[in-house]
C-alpha cells in the first residue's frame, strides 16, 4: 500500500491509501481520506475503482472504458 495524492492519477497497485484530500476523492464518503481496490492495473485505458472510509456507509465505484476520463462516482449505502 501507498499514499496516494491523486486518485484520477493512481500508481498501479490493487490497494490505495489515500493522503488528506486527495485529487479525486469521493465528496458523498464524508471524510479526507479514503480506502481504494483498483482492478486493471496499468492495462491502457480501462480501469475500476472501489472506494469507502470511516465518513460513511457508502461505497463509491467508478470506471474508465477505452477512455482517459474516469467516470463520476456512484455510491451504494450498505444495508
Amino acid at each position: 500500500m501507498n499514499n496516494v495524492t491523486d486518485l484520477n492519477n493512481p500508481p498501479n497497485y490493487a490497494i490505495l491509501d489515500t493522503k488528506v484530500n486527495p485529487i479525486g476523492l469521493p465528496s458523498e464518503l464524508r471524510s479526507n481520506g479514503c480506502l481504494v481496490i483498483q482492478h486493471n492495473l496499468g492495462k491502457g485505458n480501462y480501469a475500476a475503482q472501489l472506494a469507502f472510509s470511516f465518513g460513511s456507509d457508502k461505497i463509491a465505484i467508478r470506471r474508465k472504458k477505452n477512455t482517459n476520463s474516469w467516470t463520476e462516482w456512484k455510491y451504494f449505502t450498505a444495508q
